[in-house]
């Protein structure tokens, strides 16, 4: 019987969408930490360098999410990755909007 091989490039990519989510949540939340309750906030700084990161998983994942598609049998899991490569920027503002909502801080437009 033979061995079936593990899909590395589908994995490599999914871990970098993965990671690329946290990361560009991380900027937004860690600067939340650091506010007072009850305090008004702007954070473009934040919103910026999340930018910064889903771009860059953004690319990277959908070069990885290409050669997964063309090397690999497993098409349904590439594809998943390649639209999880869409959700950084998003979910890092859904992040910070929870956040801000728990510490009672007010996101001033």
């Amino acid at each position: 019987m033979p061995q079936k091989k593990f899909s590395w490039w589908t994995g490599f990519a999914f871990t970098v969408a993965i990671l690329g989510n946290l990361l560009a949540a991380a900027f937004p939340v860690y600067s939340l930490l650091q506010i007072p309750p009850g305090s008004g906030v702007r954070l473009m700084g934040e919103a910026f360098h999340s930018a910064l990161v889903s771009l860059a998983v953004f690319v990277l994942v959908q070069i990885l999410g290409i050669v997964a598609l063309c090397r690999e049998r497993h098409r349904i899991f590439a594809v998943v990755t390649l639209c999880l490569s869409l959700t950084p920027f998003f979910f890092a503002g859904w992040m910070m909007r929870h956040v801000a909502d728990i510490r009672h801080i007010v996101l001033e437009p």
